[in-house]
């Protein structure tokens, strides 16, 4: 959970992953529950065992209340919408989203940006994807979401909080050969 402009606790939130795949395509990151009286606020960095440091979520949602429900949210780049800017966040699948650039740097032991951003348009190419981040990445090691509150809304009441209720699931796309071919001749 966080408060206004404060880190959120477990800070990280770390999942260790043990016999995963050695090389991923891509991956999905699923947030359950997520909960928060001023979503635009809310900002989330996923660091992966590389080091890589990418945006998934920050100033999406609006100046909405949400204080009583909580949405699942999955990142994906196969998803076919952003995160609204000013508008009540529902349940589903999204391209990670960002609104505000650059965004600025995650409280320590966070490592310090420049992050790689997501944008907020559909159809990312690059490091402005999950894919772009991390294919070819090793899945093994410790992944680490920092989750924040920037503060970034001046008419926010002094006491609000955000939290991510359910935790969190982080899913490899392993690579295939599907778009490898063998050719030859047969004598």
């Amino acid at each position: 959970c966080t408060t206004l402009g404060a880190p959120g606790a477990p800070y990280p939130s770390n999942i260790t992953v043990a016999g995963g795949p050695i090389q991923i395509d891509s991956l999905r990151i699923t947030l359950f529950d997520v909960a928060h009286q001023f979503l635009d606020n809310k900002d989330f960095l996923l660091v992966g065992p590389n080091g890589v440091r990418f945006i998934l979520m920050a100033d999406a949602g609006g100046a909405i209340l949400l204080a009583k429900q909580g949405v699942k949210l999955t990142f994906s780049d196969s998803a076919e919408a952003v995160l609204p800017d000013s508008a009540p966040l529902t349940a589903g699948t999204f391209e990670p989203t960002n609104w505000e650039t650059p965004v600025s740097n995650f409280p320590a032991p966070a490592p310090f940006g420049p992050y790689n951003e997501p944008g907020s348009a559909v159809g990312g190419s690059g490091t402005q994807t999950l894919t772009g981040n991390f294919r070819l990445s090793n899945a093994n090691g410790t992944w680490s979401l920092y989750m924040r509150d920037d503060a970034g809304l001046s008419n926010a009441p002094a006491a609000i909080t955000g939290c991510v209720n359910g935790g969190w699931q982080i899913q490899f796309v392993p690579t295939t050969s599907a778009s490898l071919g063998i050719s030859g001749r047969v004598t």
